[in-house]
């Protein structure tokens, strides 16, 4: 579970300072978002999400 919080953060934390790094930083923010939906979806794995 750290693992799962660490990753977040740091998915996060790239998405917010990837605004300030134009150019590089939108492929940063890409893979960064990326990153974040596959973990969401494997977090969430089998359960609804419900709003």
């Amino acid at each position: 579970m750290w693992g799962f919080a660490l990753a977040m953060i740091n998915c996060i934390v790239t998405m917010i300072v990837m605004l300030f790094m134009i150019p590089s930083g939108i492929a940063d923010g890409i893979l960064a978002c990326t990153a974040m939906i596959l973990l969401l979806m494997g977090y969430f794995d089998k359960r609804e999400i419900k709003l």
